[in-house]
């Protein structure tokens, strides 16, 4: 099976677009939602998709 990896959006630009949408966040804020949502796609499509 391949290696499998989702890439993250680099936290800068995360923060960027999260500021420019509206949202009123720290940098420190953004970091915490970019971790999050990264290790939530991973978890959904691991257990979906069979993946390692």
């Amino acid at each position: 099976m391949n290696d499998f990896e989702i890439k993250k959006i680099p936290y800068k630009e995360a923060f960027e677009k999260m500021k420019k949408a509206g949202m009123d966040i720290t940098y420190d804020e953004a970091v915490l939602i970019v971790d999050f949502l990264h290790n939530l796609t991973s978890l959904v499509l691991k257990k979906h998709f069979k993946l390692p």
